[in-house]
């Protein structure tokens, strides 16, 4: 059952949008790992919405940064790239309704892909969008890039006494861990300051099957709210892996093959440094983990949802991040031969 209150203030959001009359109830759905999304029936018609995060929404830069990142949608989709941005009303993207931030968009049919629905004719489209994301020229919309943003090594040691203190189902593999992640943050930081300045885009930055829908083999890509400056080879590799891999983790040769074939089909550089770039990309995922770190111990979220939340996706974090280490000699060799042929 939806929560009262949330109820009201959809039908006020859809008020004051003009978006029509609610009809019935809205429906949650699957809105990702962070928000809660509705699906919302009007008598002008449907409706995806979605709730942001009143924890991150607390952030001083979180509202302008969610502005910024639909705006760099706005501009893909103006571009004729398959994107889906907001409903912008008198030029907000971001609509407050009560002490909620709201985001708006048409209802479209399709579904996302699992691991074991992609096929490599997926992974070349999605590597061909990516490059033409990557080809579009945004200063005309005017976003400053953070790239002199700094990043340090993560107290991993305080967050595995916590762990260990309230019995945390994590604990015990943080604690085994330590050691790895410590030195993990420090190649990744190293490798963060090496790249910081280099090859800059402006891009999706979470490209992962769940975030294209598909309708007869014809993508949309949605959740933009990712979206801004990043390294553009670090975009490619995590881009690459999204779609390259199986379950368990181990990269599909045609798959690979495929997504290269798609990206390279517009101009692109060969003089990388593939192993710095790899490293780089541990950054997000590090952050990832310990942000989830906090939820799983009521530092970042408030209720036993947000809190259970936070502990699935700790052990599913840490996993992926020893999947991703042993995968990197690999990739490094993969792209290596694919970009000096």
């Amino acid at each position: 059952m939806i929560d009262a209150q949330i109820f009201s203030q959809i039908q006020e959001l859809c008020n004051s949008l003009r978006l029509g009359k609610v009809e019935g109830k809205p429906r949650q759905v699957t809105g990702g790992l962070l928000h809660q999304m509705y699906s919302v029936a009007a008598d002008r018609g449907t409706y995806a919405i979605k709730m942001l995060n009143p924890e991150i929404m607390r952030r001083p830069t979180a509202l302008q940064n969610y502005k910024n990142s639909e705006r760099i949608a706005m501009m893909v989709a103006a571009k004729e790239i398959p994107a889906l941005p907001v409903i912008s009303v008198d030029d907000e993207s971001v609509h407050q309704i009560g002490s909620n931030f709201w985001l708006v968009f048409n209802w479209i049919e399709g579904k996302s892909l699992s691991l074991a629905q992609i096929r490599p004719s997926h992974c070349e489209i999605v590597g061909d969008l990516l490059a033409r994301i990557h080809a579009v020229d945004f200063t005309v919309i005017g976003i400053v890039d953070p790239a002199s943003a700094d990043v340090s090594i993560i107290n991993w040691s305080y967050y595995s006494d916590k762990g260990k203190a309230t019995g945390a189902v994590w604990a015990n593999m943080l604690e085994e861990n330590l050691d790895l992640l410590l030195e993990w943050n420090a190649l990744a930081t190293a490798a963060f300051k090496m790249l910081s300045a280099k090859d800059r885009v402006i891009s999706h930055r979470d490209l992962d099957p769940k975030n294209i829908m598909w309708n007869h083999n014809i993508p949309v890509i949605i959740d933009w709210e990712a979206a801004g400056y990043i390294n553009q080879w670090q975009d490619m590799t995590e881009t690459l892996l999204y779609w390259s891999v199986d379950a368990n983790g181990r990269m599909i040769p045609e798959k690979f093959t495929a997504f290269m074939r798609g990206y390279k089909k517009h101009p692109v550089s060969t003089e990388i440094d593939w192993r710095a770039v790899l490293y780089n990309g541990l950054i997000g995922k590090l952050d990832w983990l310990e942000y989830n770190l906090k939820r799983s111990l009521y530092m970042e979220c408030k209720d036993a949802h947000g809190q259970q939340r936070g502990e699935e996706q700790v052990l599913i974090t840490l996993k992926e991040i020893q999947n991703f280490i042993e995968l990197i000699p690999t990739l490094e060799k993969w792209l290596q031969r694919e970009f000096n042929t």
